[in-house]
């Protein structure tokens, strides 16, 4: 958050690749959702 309020490159380059890397880690979540369930149901048992 303190990144968004500098306005030099280096900020807004590390604004960026936080953000990227969120929006990756989203993508790897949805996509691999169903790994973790059922890793969940076999701890269980």
């Amino acid at each position: 958050m303190f990144s968004g309020l500098l306005r030099n490159s280096i900020s807004i380059k590390v604004s960026i690749n936080i953000m990227n890397a969120f929006v990756e880690m989203r993508k790897f979540l949805s996509t691999n959702g169903h790994v973790f369930e059922r890793l969940t149901n076999i701890e269980t048992i």
